[in-house]
């Protein structure tokens, strides 16, 4: 799930989707289901998405070898695959037998010659932009990084030392076809979580026919793969108007309908709309026009009784609270830019924010202190995280710091902030930072915060001009190392490569926590890289949303479960009696 749009949306430049000039009517049999959310794809890209906003579009589409059960992110089942896979003794090896009878949606037929097509495309295309630091496990994967990849270096890493196809040296490669329906994967050293990063789209398996005709050039991202899926998901692609809509169809030959439906009638078409303002979400599925809307806690009070815990509007809209989504927060800084290149300058704004003032009157109490990037009821989790807002320390160490030397309110320190455009709880953290520390630095400080779109964002994070940030992640795999890494594993972390933080104990405590097979041992390991991370004040870490889902009433199906992007739509049916419109 990775850069979370769910607590971090965004969107500018789009256009409204206006009402339906006549009566929409519900046929549940051919029901178009209405998304209004506030954020669009970066990419449709497996080997490049990094973000929900296109993980819910991929995991619509495409499939992977593994996925979690439904509403449940402590269970991984197969799904493309028919088995959990069978590790070695070493437990750097294993063996995946596939399901047969399954085709893509160009009428390729799903084979071991895909998966390798497919694992093999995200290595040789290394997009330094996206995920692919999870298949960097597998053998020769860091090698051929570091390489000049060159045509020989891919044939190495696709075919062996010889680099020539159908020769004794397949057998050593990454991703061997050991059978027409049997893969054998093979890494460097053992890593605990291989498995679960098999159920996460970077593992999405793509039609051959299409990466054959589509090729890409390493390095650099894949126009055609950006804007175009083939995949053996529920549903199909039918069109993305960028900054307007994504557009899905039901697959109608879907391998797995029957046991995906549970025998009920799934939508026939999918419309996911950009809609930026918070009221005219509210008003369209009040009027019965969107079937689910993003909505902020920060104006939950519009649809939720804070007093009898219960919907306003409980014949109309379904309110669902409280569920974990292990979704997390933070203010990120850029230590490339001078001012946060500075240990005393991150620590005073860490104590200039007003945690618990945000998390109750903010975001109305739907989230919790973060104490580690690790959510609270995943393994791994510990209590470090604990600078409280103070402002005499802020100021103290303003002081300290240096910063302030040679200015005063006629010539202040200038410093940035920026958030996702619409996106109200986060606009409001950043108000909230800006007005701490004008006030303890008696205006010494300027902060000037900024609004982008989503992708607008995310592009400038990747080219390094932003200089402090407030965004989200969520799990990409069900296990710590996906928060751990991407957070304080130096150039391979999404956000560490990003704030140029890099800390070489820390990153051996990561390798060998990745190889630890002893939960307690792990658990331990991860204690100390947080607290290492906690005295650098890397990250101002502000909450752990809760869950606050907001649906028409007649929507049925929909289950939470934090390791889902957004909705899994071939679940999900209608109650046409509740539509009563």
């Amino acid at each position: 799930m990775a850069v979370l749009l769910a607590v971090v949306v965004t969107l500018s430049g789009c256009t409204t989707p206006t009402p339906q000039a006549t009566k929409r009517t519900i046929d549940p049999d051919n029901w178009q289901v209405i998304r209004e959310v506030i954020g669009e794809p970066q990419t449709l890209d497996p080997s490049s998405a990094y973000d929900t906003a296109s993980g819910e579009i991929l995991e619509n589409v495409y499939e992977t070898l593994y996925t979690y059960e439904y509403g449940n992110p402590a269970v991984l089942v197969p799904q493309l695959a028919t088995a959990m896979p069978t590790w070695n003794a070493a437990a750097n090896q294993c063996v995946i037998t596939l399901r047969q009878n399954i085709l893509f949606s160009d009428g390729t037929p799903f084979n071991a010659t895909a998966v390798k097509a497919s694992f093999d495309r995200v290595v040789l295309m290394h997009d330094p932009g996206g995920p692919d630091w999870m298949f960097g496990y597998f053998a020769g994967a860091n090698t051929y990084w570091d390489s000049n990849m060159t045509t020989n270096d891919v044939n190495v890493y696709k075919w062996g030392p010889d680099g020539i196809p159908n020769t004794s040296d397949d057998v050593k490669a990454a991703v061997y076809v050991s059978g027409e329906y049997e893969v054998t994967l093979s890494l460097d050293t053992p890593y605990v979580p291989f498995t679960a990063i098999l159920a996460y789209s970077i593992s999405d398996i793509i039609s051959p026919t299409a990466i054959a005709a589509h090729p890409d050039t390493p390095g650099q991202t894949n126009d055609w793969f950006e804007e175009n899926m083939v995949g053996t998901g529920p549903y199909l692609l039918k069109a993305w108007k960028k900054t307007v809509s994504v557009e899905m169809t039901l697959n109608t030959a879907y391998w797995n309908m029957v046991a995906a439906t549970g025998g009920h009638k799934p939508p026939t078409s999918v419309l996911i709309s950009l809609v930026p303002q918070a009221s005219t979400r509210l008003s369209h599925l009040k009027a019965g026009d969107a079937d689910m809307i993003d909505y902020s806690t920060s104006v939950a009070a519009n649809v939720w009784d804070f007093t009898n815990k219960v919907s306003l509007y409980p014949d109309i809209i379904n309110v669902t609270t409280g569920y974990s989504t292990w979704s997390v927060a933070n203010f990120a800084m850029n230590q490339r830019v001078e001012i946060y290149n500075n240990t005393d300058f991150r620590k005073a704004m860490e104590y200039a924010f007003p945690y618990e003032e945000y998390i109750q009157n903010t975001i109305n109490g739907f989230g919790m202190r973060m104490r580690s990037c690790i959510p609270e009821s995943m393994f791994g989790w510990s209590d470090v995280w604990n600078y409280e807002y103070n402002p005499t320390k802020a100021a103290q160490y303003l002081v300290s710091s240096g910063v302030l030397v040679g200015h005063d309110a006629n010539n202040p320190v200038n410093m940035t902030i920026a958030y996702n455009q619409g996106n109200l709880n986060r606009q409001a953290a950043c108000l909230m930072l800006k007005t701490s520390i004008e006030e303890i630095s008696n205006n010494t400080i300027e902060v000037t915060v900024y609004e982008m779109a989503w992708a607008q964002l995310l592009d400038a994070l990747d080219a390094g001009q932003l200089g402090m940030w407030l965004i989200g992640w969520g799990p990409d795999y069900a296990d710590p190392d996906d928060y751990i890494v991407p957070y304080y594993g130096g150039d391979n972390g999404y956000y560490c490569a990003r704030t140029g933080w890099s800390n070489q104990t820390v990153l051996d405590l990561i390798e060998q926590a990745s190889t630890e097979p002893d939960l307690a041992t792990r658990a331990s390991l991860y204690n100390q890289i947080e607290t290492i991370a906690y005295n650098a004040a890397v990250y101002i870490h502000l909450y752990e949303a809760t869950g606050f889902n907001v649906k028409g009433t007649w929507v049925q199906g929909w289950k939470s479960n934090p390791m889902n992007s957004g909705y899994l739509y071939i679940h999900l049916w209608v109650d046409s009696s509740a539509y009563t419109f």
